[in-house]
């Protein structure tokens, strides 16, 4: 629902800004934002999508232990390309920073330049960690199909 709100709210003003932008450099930045929300938007569905589907249902122990060691990788390859995902909208920022450096102020974009690198960082470190944890669950799922035979 989150999701579905935030691509509702969210996009349709990107674009606008992106359509009605000071500038090329703001325009590009804002229609980069906006593709990189969609993007977002659309691998937490997937990632919701694949969380769903390794629920347990009404089949045998070993496939659904397969299924959900799969689907496990999945979703850790998912957080590991989360900051290649989120590229567009932090690049988007970074050239809307550029356009208050050349037009505003140095010092504001040079902050707004330091909490997009803050943020893509962050971004990165959690989607690595997040990997890492779905790779050890997966392994631990592996491990119990190994067992079972």
């Amino acid at each position: 629902i989150a999701a579905g709100l935030v691509l509702a709210l969210l996009c349709p003003a990107l674009l606008w800004c992106a359509v009605y932008g000071i500038t090329p450099l703001v325009r590009g930045g804002y229609a980069l934002m906006a593709t990189g929300t969609t993007i977002l938007v659309s691998t937490g569905w997937l990632y919701s999508a694949w969380s769903r589907q390794a629920l347990p249902g009404p089949v045998d122990t070993r496939s659904q232990l397969q299924k959900s060691a799969f689907l496990l990788s999945r979703q850790a390859n998912l957080m590991r390309t989360a900051p290649l995902c989120c590229a567009p909208i932090f690049i988007g920022t970074a050239l809307v920073a550029t356009w208050i450096y050349q037009q505003r102020s140095a010092a504001e974009a040079y902050v707004l330049w330091a909490l997009v690198a803050a943020a893509w960082l962050i971004v990165s470190v959690s989607g690595i960690s997040s990997g890492t944890k779905l790779d050890e669950r997966r392994a631990r799922m592996e491990q119990l199909l190994s067992d079972l035979t």
